[in-house]
């Protein structure tokens, strides 16, 4: 996989599982944005790999992206940033 320039090879690992899996629009723009904006991208990487199963096949990947990203965004929605509560799905 190829790496750009300024990610490490574990932030661009994560964004290659979720570009791997189809998942609802704007969920996988929304979870490489998490990784990608965040403050540290590697632990953000790290953070998002930790909950996907290692040997899950690519529909177990998928559910646990769709529930990350849904978990984080009504976190988002409860502490007040700027998602609105219609994108906690």
């Amino acid at each position: 996989m190829e790496v750009r320039e300024g990610f490490s090879e574990l932030s661009a690992k994560a964004l290659g599982v979720i570009r791997s899996v189809k998942l609802p629009h704007p969920k996988g723009v929304l979870l490489e944005c998490f990784v990608t904006e965040a403050a540290d991208c590697d632990r953000a990487a790290q953070h998002l790999l930790d909950r996907i199963p290692a040997e899950g096949t690519k529909g177990d990947v998928a559910a646990c992206l769709d529930a990350f990203c849904s978990d984080w965004l009504c976190t988002m929605v409860r502490a007040g940033r700027c998602v609105t509560a219609a994108m906690c799905l």
